[in-house]
């Protein structure tokens, strides 16, 4: 009996540690795609900061105004603080998704563990149920060699 309460305790933990491993997972994939979200549109930022520096360029060597160059010039600030905070969303996230990832690698170490506890418990059981079948094989054996001898 204390050897069924135990397996059944065991068999609750294994299966407690997996599905706590399976939702660390499921956090770290939700702040991995979040993080994906957040760094494909800092390179829209990047990449349109781009195409608008080289249009003003372009401009520039046709002729500008002080007005349209100082609108440039302010353009490209907002450009650059506007780059510069997503970037920290981006590094923000990465560290969310860092510590997301130490937390399913502990949550499937615990599973992992729990699983070697189990097999090592399956383990012993069957030697010890061949050690029981052994020794009820033997005792028949011995049985029906007493009840040889003494039918003669």
């Amino acid at each position: 009996m204390i050897i069924m309460v135990e397996n059944s305790s065991l068999a609750t933990l294994v299966e407690l540690a997996a599905r706590e491993a399976e939702q660390t997972a499921v956090r770290m994939s939700d702040a991995i795609r979040e993080k994906e979200v957040a760094a494909n549109k800092l390179a829209v930022l990047e990449q349109y900061r781009e195409e608008y520096r080289d249009i003003c360029a372009a401009r520039m060597v046709e002729g500008l105004s002080i007005l349209e160059y100082s609108n440039f010039q302010a353009f490209m600030a907002n450009m650059d603080r506007t780059i510069a905070g997503q970037q920290q969303i981006v590094e923000k996230i990465q560290e969310r998704v860092d510590n997301a990832r130490g937390v399913w690698q502990a949550a499937e170490r615990k599973r992992l563990s729990f699983d070697v506890l189990q097999a090592q418990e399956e383990k012993k059981r069957l030697h010890r149920e061949n050690r029981l079948d052994q020794k009820l094989m033997d005792e028949y054996a011995s049985l029906t060699k007493q009840h040889r001898k003494n039918s003669r």
